[in-house]
């Protein structure tokens, strides 16, 4: 055979596989179309914010994802295994057939391509401590060359029936804490130099006496502060909280069960008077990232304070932030 009639042929070939191809998808469903183009091509919906902070002279790249619910178990968590298959199945069924692991995988795809500064995690990107779950973790967040500031949500160390139990604590917060890093006390402070971020462990609706510490500490100080933390506050309207309870229905007397605030997820005192700081007239805080509530949303939480919460990472969303 001669070059020109293999080049003939060849050409040949892939007219009729494209042809075939063609005609297949033609006889499948709308909805198998959908999912197809869910597994193979799926699209990353990012919500661009960028915030103009004093003090910021170079631009600060920032990609936040949280909920991703990945929910992955092998033979060495035999009591997890027909939980977080239905687990997964369930959050896939919201995805257009999309594992949650998948998802993840297009989002540190999506991190890795953007170059960003900071990957902010905000909570409940493993649906359990699982150590399937933790292996896949710490494997993905070795391929990335930017920090990594991870905070927990209130599913990232849960197994089975020990929710934010003495066990959950002891035995399966370190497997997580083992490659996210931990969150001491409840908060940690990070100095990046022209601004500070501030991660909170919110993850049962309240949050540690030295949170609020901390946080009175860098209100005293002249540096902006980036707060992170799960669970969304309340904001200075009614908008998210009634949108919470349309999508979430209502907890005791009516009130949001999903964010953190007078008319929600009740504060104590010493998460009251960490919520004063923030909203206090003359609060450093610029910023409160959070997650939890699975939908993309902002609103003011302050006087000048803005608040981003980032939609679920199992759904293929995430924010990318610029300070400058």
């Amino acid at each position: 055979m001669t070059k020109k009639t293999a080049v003939i042929w060849t050409a040949a070939g892939l007219a009729v596989c494209i042809a075939a191809a063609t005609a297949l998808l033609l006889k499948v469903p709308q909805k198998g179309l959908s999912f197809i183009k869910n597994r193979i091509f799926p699209e990353v919906k990012i919500q661009h914010e960028e915030f103009d902070i004093e003090g910021i002279e170079e631009p600060v790249k920032i990609c936040f994802i949280a909920d991703a619910h990945v929910s992955l178990c092998d033979d060495r968590d035999p009591d997890m295994k027909d939980y977080c298959a239905e687990r997964s199945e369930a959050f896939a069924n919201e995805s257009g057939g999309r594992q949650p692991e998948d998802s993840f995988d297009f989002l540190i795809d999506e991190v890795k391509d953007a170059r960003p500064d900071y990957l902010f995690l905000g909570g409940d990107i493993i649906d359990s401590a699982t150590q399937k779950n933790v292996d896949y973790l710490g494997k993905r967040l070795e391929e990335l060359d930017c920090e990594v500031i991870y905070i927990m949500g209130n599913h990232d160390f849960t197994y089975l029936n020990e929710y934010f139990s003495a066990k959950a604590y002891e035995e399966y917060l370190p497997r997580v804490s083992a490659v996210s890093g931990s969150v001491e006390e409840g908060s940690r402070v990070y100095d990046a130099g022209e601004f500070v971020i501030l991660a909170v462990d919110d993850c049962n609706n309240q949050v540690s006496a030295k949170a609020g510490e901390d946080l009175r500490e860098l209100n005293d100080d002249d540096k902006p502060v980036i707060v992170l933390q799960h669970v969304p506050l309340e904001g200075n309207d009614d908008v998210l909280r009634n949108i919470t309870l349309s999508l979430w229905g209502e907890g005791e007397n009516g009130n949001s069960k999903v964010l953190m605030g007078e008319n929600s997820c009740k504060p104590n005192e010493v998460t009251s008077e960490y919520i004063e700081e923030i909203r206090d007239e003359d609060t450093n805080v610029e910023l409160v990232l959070s997650g939890h509530i699975h939908f993309p949303h902002k609103d003011e939480v302050g006087e000048d304070v803005t608040q981003v919460v980032t939609g679920a990472g199992y759904k293929l969303e995430m924010t990318e932030i610029i300070l400058k």
